[in-house]
C-alpha cells in the first residue's frame, strides 16, 4: 500500500522536451517522466491535467501499472555514477567563446546572390565561436561554465540487476534514491523484450527502462555498485 508522496516529481521530467517538461495529472494519478523513468503517485491537486507522452504510449505504460504488481525485491542504495568528461564542443575545450565576426552574433548572413538569409558558414549558425589561444576577450562558455569540459552522459555503465537484465547506472541510482524502493528483477525478461521493469516506492509506483549492455562502455553487477548498509548504533 502506498501513501501520499513527498517526492519531488520535477526530478523525473525532461525540460528539453515540451510534452515531458513538467509533471502532469490524468485521472486519479499524477505522473512525471523523462523517457527513462516514469513515476506515478496519487493525484496531487496542484498538478494540472496534461498530455504527457504522445500517442498510446502512456496508455500502454499505465496498463502495466494497473495490473497486479509482479514480485518486487528491495533495492539497496547505489553509488552515484562517475561519467567520463569530454571537451566541450561549443568552445572547443577552451572554456571561452566570442561573438562571430562574420555574422556579428546573428548566426545568419545574407546570401550575396539571392538576398535570402542563410546559415553563417563561419560559426555554423551558433552566432559565436571558440576563442583560440591567440585571441583575447570573449566570455565564459555557457555550456561548460568556462571549464572547457563537460560530462559525457552517452558513455554510461550498464548494471546487471538480474541475469540478462540491465539498467543504466544513472537510472538505477535515481530509482534507488526513491524512499523504500523496490524493483522487478524476475528472470531478465525485461531486457529481452524491451519491456520496462516495474518499481514501487513509498508513495507511488513507476517504471524504469532497461538498456542493452552492448550500448554501455562497461558492465557491472548490482553488488558492485550497492552501498554498504550503515551499522545500527548499539546502546
Amino acid at each position: 500500500m502506498t501513501t501520499q508522496t513527498t517526492i519531488d516529481l520535477t526530478k523525473f521530467v525532461d525540460p528539453n522536451r515540451v510534452y515531458l517538461a513538467e509533471p502532469f495529472s490524468r485521472g486519479a494519478y499524477s505522473y512525471a517522466t523523462d523517457g527513462h523513468i516514469l513515476v506515478r503517485v496519487p493525484r496531487i491537486a496542484t498538478i494540472a491535467d496534461g498530455i504527457g507522452p504522445t500517442g498510446k504510449s502512456l496508455d500502454d505504460l499505465v496498463a502495466v501499472l494497473d495490473k497486479p504488481l509482479p514480485q518486487l525485491d528491495p533495492l539497496p542504495a547505489v553509488s552515484e555514477p562517475n561519467f567520463p568528461h569530454r571537451d566541450c564542443k561549443s568552445c572547443g575545450g577552451s572554456g571561452r567563446v566570442m561573438k562571430c565576426k562574420r555574422c556579428h552574433g546573428a548566426g545568419e548572413i545574407e546570401c550575396c546572390e539571392c538576398g535570402n538569409d542563410q546559415e553563417c558558414p563561419s560559426c555554423k549558425g551558433h552566432g559565436e565561436k571558440p576563442c583560440t589561444a591567440s585571441e583575447a576577450g570573449g566570455e565564459d562558455c555557457e555550456d561548460c561554465g568556462g571549464a572547457g569540459r563537460i560530462v559525457d552522459a552517452t558513455r554510461y555503465t550498464a548494471i546487471e540487476i538480474a541475469p540478462g537484465l540491465f539498467l543504466r547506472h544513472d537510472i538505477l541510482a535515481r530509482v534507488a534514491a526513491l524512499p523504500c524502493a523496490r524493483i522487478e528483477r524476475g528472470d531478465g525478461g525485461g531486457q529481452r523484450t524491451g519491456r520496462p521493469v516495474v518499481i514501487e516506492f513509498d508513495g507511488g509506483t513507476g517504471l524504469a527502462m532497461p538498456c542493452h549492455p552492448y550500448q554501455g562502455e562497461q558492465t557491472k553487477r548490482l553488488a558492485d555498485v550497492a552501498q554498504p548498509v550503515a551499522a545500527e548504533a548499539t546502546s
